[in-house]
């Protein structure tokens, strides 16, 4: 079949050039812009096929392009479309109909054919967290991570009706009372919830750790890291009689955050660029209630969202950011008060970015930890992330 020797070939052409100087999907839509010829479904075929490889095919210990392909598709994909029912046939007859069966059925078949093949070699072997099974995290890398948003408490039955008027299929999330997973494709950022700032765009592990938060009327919180936002306004939704300062080293990213608050309706913000790997970027005076460090990391509990930052990944990226994070939680707790709470975040699962961070600050002896924890998403088609609570004691 000619035609899926074409499609084969482009999947190839995309591997064998990405070179990590950015984004996959980036990558993929400055090639689909360089073949104006590829119609919709062509380049549909073309991305899942890219992306399953950088999910397990890259490890698959075959003799051919196609058959780390075929095995690729075979695993990540549950749906007989024509490309995967002709990629599929190549590693014997009938494995096209066996397509949807449940991941660990068709894990057993894949080991059958190459028995050197392992789920462990799917993520680095660094040490993980503790409470992550290895096997069990390995095995949700070969799924794309749900789609979700939290939705002001006040607004939830509103967006609830709205998707349904629109046609827009979601589950509840039980654990997580104004979550929901958006199922199938769906434009969010066209509807108007989103434009009025009736719901935000957030993993449900990251509103899980958010939920951890107790902002008290009159408090004055720093999220030292501040990203584009989601902690800030998850903290704002559930108490707007607070005060928020936010800094980040990221001009480009502050201006979007601006943007996001201004948008949800909270003004009670100060916004300031800040570098926190250099001592006294915050001057001496300034103390704060409570702290939140969502600090850089190398986005290992996100993976599954990115696979190819497991070919770009090198291990010592781990121990440089271990260094950074450790550098910029010890600037932060200069200015937490007697009393005050250090939220330490990651989204990353290796234990040297986690734990072996909080064993580095509870060497100052003013601080005790309240606790720290996985949150596993893994387990929900979600991020897993990290965090500890330490407090200043008075």
């Amino acid at each position: 079949m000619k035609w899926l020797e074409v499609r084969l070939k482009q999947v190839e052409e995309v591997v064998l050039n990405y070179d990590c100087s950015n984004g996959l999907s980036d990558f993929l839509k400055e090639y689909f812009r360089k073949k104006p010829n590829m119609g919709g479904r062509d380049r549909k075929q073309v991305s899942a096929a890219v992306f399953d490889y950088f999910r397990v095919g890259r490890v698959i210990p075959a003799l051919s392009f196609k058959e780390k392909i075929a095995a690729s598709i075979f695993l990540c994909e549950d749906n007989p479309d024509q490309f995967y029912t002709a990629v599929t046939e190549t590693l014997g007859e009938g494995f096209s109909g066996k397509i949807s069966l449940p991941v660990d059925e068709k894990l057993k078949i894949i080991s059958e054919l190459f028995p050197a093949f392992t789920v462990d070699e799917l993520f680095p072997s660094l040490p993980l967290s503790e409470g992550i099974d290895r096997e069990e995290f390995c095995k949700s890398f070969l799924l794309q991570p749900a789609f979700f948003i939290r939705i002001k408490r006040e607004f939830y039955d509103q967006v609830k009706s709205d998707f349904r008027s629109i046609n827009v299929q979601y589950e509840e999330e039980e654990d997580q009372p104004f979550a929901l997973k958006v199922i199938g494709k769906s434009d969010v950022h066209s509807m108007r919830g989103w434009q009025n700032g009736l719901f935000e765009i957030q993993d449900l592990s990251s509103q899980k750790i958010a939920s951890m938060f107790k902002p008290e009327e009159g408090e004055h919180w720093w999220d030292c890291c501040a990203g584009s936002g989601g902690k800030s306004l998850a903290l704002a939704d559930k108490n707007n009689l607070i005060k928020i300062t936010a800094t980040d080293i990221r001009p480009s990213i502050l201006k979007n955050y601006s943007a996001r608050l201004d948008k949800s309706g909270f003004y009670n913000c100060l916004v300031k660029q800040a570098d926190l790997s250099k001592p006294g970027a915050m001057g001496k005076g300034e103390i704060f209630d409570n702290i939140i460090a969502d600090v850089p990391c190398t986005g290992s509990g996100t993976w599954a969202r990115t696979p190819e930052s497991v070919k770009c990944f090198n291990e010592e990226e781990a121990e440089k950011f271990s260094l950074l994070q450790t550098t910029i939680a010890t600037n932060a707790l200069i200015h937490l008060k007697p009393g005050g709470k250090f939220y330490y975040i990651t989204c990353s699962v290796f234990r040297k970015e986690n734990e072996e961070v909080v064993e580095k600050l509870l060497q100052d002896d003013s601080l005790k930890m309240q606790f720290q924890m996985m949150v596993q998403g893994y387990n929900q088609r979600a991020d897993s992330l990290f965090m500890a609570v330490l407090e200043r004691l008075n």
